[in-house]
């Protein structure tokens, strides 16, 4: 009898997933859509934020899988994925991109290659924010006016979860950056890094 439950529970479950998925991904695309983004096919669960302004550009290829909050994914917590884009800056995704309750700020040009996998809860963010000087940091005119440099994650990279990529890294591809790691510098194809900041641990 309880093996009975559980098939019936389980047949229950996968009902409700594929629901959700056809749900959310109709969700997401027309907020896209409502934002000027221009999005291939999108697997999603949960609601991801988005925030593209005036003469900002968002642009993805197909097979972009996005997971936002707790229930839909083990190691974000329960944020939900954050896109956002400034006036005349572009972020550009791939094919095959899954990217799970992450943050993506672009100021100037966030590029992710194809396959990339991004884990739950990390941070790509191609600006400083604020400057530096405090004399222009405090000052309400240039307070928003920190560095920026573009960021390229080339295909098949990996970034394990609660990572920060920091302005202008390049990450080659099919390279691995271990969770946990803040990435202030540029990073060869097939190898894996790791540590604060991170450093080179080994081949693939």
């Amino acid at each position: 009898m309880q093996n009975i439950a559980y098939i019936l529970y389980k047949i229950l479950e996968q009902i409700k997933l594929k629901f959700a998925l056809k749900y959310y991904a109709l969700i997401v695309r027309i907020k896209f859509y409502f934002n000027n983004a221009k999005v291939g096919s999108i697997s999603a669960l949960g609601i991801p934020v988005l925030k593209i302004s005036r003469g900002g550009l968002f642009i993805t290829g197909n097979n972009l899988n996005v997971r936002s909050g707790g229930k839909y994914t083990d190691t974000g917590g329960n944020r939900p994925c954050k896109f956002i884009v400034a006036k005349g800056a572009m972020l550009k995704i791939g094919n095959g991109v899954g990217i799970s309750s992450s943050t993506i700020v672009c100021k100037n040009s966030v590029t992710i290659g194809n396959n990339v996998f991004i884990g739950g809860g990390c941070h790509i963010v191609d600006t400083d924010f604020h400057p530096i000087d405090s004399k222009y940091r405090l000052n309400p005119k240039t307070s928003n006016s920190g560095a920026s440099a573009p960021i390229v994650i080339e295909d098949n990279a990996f970034i394990g979860m609660s990572s920060i990529i920091l302005k202008g890294v390049t990450i080659g591809k099919n390279s691995v950056i271990a969770s946990g790691s803040i990435v202030v510098k540029n990073i060869p194809e097939n190898e894996i890094w790791g540590g604060n900041p991170a450093k080179f641990l080994k081949k693939i």
